[in-house]
């Protein structure tokens, strides 16, 4: 099992009114395929409600939060594929400014990355995101907080403590909103505590904290290469088994699930006789079976397959 790391982030700010009404939000130093990706855009508000929406291969945490008209924010959740490019798109419904902040993770269970959520929203000079207890140990714990204007100024006002500091960012001089984040490992499971910024004056806010699982047994990527065939296993094939395979796979006899192959299959994919479940295969060039078992949950083959 692979324990869940804060790796990197990027911030970007849409400073100026105007359209497109979207922030075309930096992908993180370092991003790689099978890494997870989580998003916190805030938005200033206007005279009604204000929906964020993502480009395709976002999954949304939560509904769009507000704070009354005058501050919205949701988060967003994707498992980095082989043809993501540099930047990700995040768009509104009204003509606002926003920040957009991403983090980069690795070892986390993309599958189902949120093991606990919890938000707020309250007027106060103390922005606070809420306190969550991991399900399970070995987890990573998000808390992010978006504030009406930018009092408190860029990369300061950290709540300190257990929390590692990661952004404070305000979009550019118009200071009508500010993006928020803090991170702590949590081994065991026991609470996070709250995530308190200071450094505001009394403005709306939201909160919300994320407790991200770790990826689960079998979810190791070693080894990362099979230049040759791969024996025949009589087991399930499950969670990115092996990362990319240029000879022939076998013809197993168990359930092939989670993206057990995680980029790509070169030669033939034999007759699998059990079932092919949820993003069996990124990538298929060689020739596709005719599997005995069922297709089924999402795409049991996934993106690409060249050949018949």
């Amino acid at each position: 099992m692979a324990t869940p790391v804060f790796e990197s982030f990027a911030v970007t700010q849409k400073d100026s009114l105007g359209a497109p009404f979207e922030v075309a939000a930096t992908k993180p130093s370092g991003t790689v395929e099978g890494d997870l990706l989580v998003a916190w855009i805030v938005t200033d508000g206007g005279t009604g409600g204000t929906v964020i929406t993502a480009e395709a291969g976002w999954t949304p945490i939560t509904n769009t939060l507000n704070n009354g008209t005058l501050l919205f924010s949701r988060g967003f959740y994707r498992d980095v594929g082989a043809s993501d490019g540099a930047t990700y798109d995040f768009f509104v419904d009204q003509d606002e400014r926003m920040v957009a902040g991403l983090v980069r993770i690795s070892g986390a269970d993309n599958a189902d990355p949120i093991e606990v959520e919890a938000n707020d929203n309250q007027q106060s000079n103390t922005p606070t995101a809420p306190t969550v207890t991991p399900l399970s140990d070995n987890s990573l714990v998000l808390a992010f907080v978006g504030v009406d204007d930018g009092d408190a100024g860029d990369d300061s006002g950290f709540p300190g403590g257990v929390w590692t500091d990661r952004w404070v960012r305000t979009n550019g001089t118009a200071n009508e909103c500010t993006n928020g984040c803090v991170s702590q490992s949590i081994a065991s499971q026991t609470a996070s505590g709250t995530a308190v910024f200071t450094g505001h004056t009394n403005e709306q806010w939201i909160g919300e904290t994320l407790a991200i699982k770790e990826e689960p047994a079998g979810g190791t990527e070693t080894p990362q290469a099979v230049a040759g065939n791969m024996p025949a296993p009589s087991g399930a094939l499950t969670i990115k088994v092996i990362k990319k395979l240029t000879g022939v796979m076998p013809n197993p006899t168990g359930d092939i699930t989670k993206k057990a192959v995680s980029i790509s299959l070169a030669g033939d994919m034999p007759n699998a006789t059990g079932a092919l479940i949820k993003k069996t295969l990124i990538n298929l060039s060689g020739a596709m079976p005719n599997p005995t078992g069922a297709v089924v949950e999402d795409k049991g083959f996934f993106r690409k397959v060249s050949s018949e």
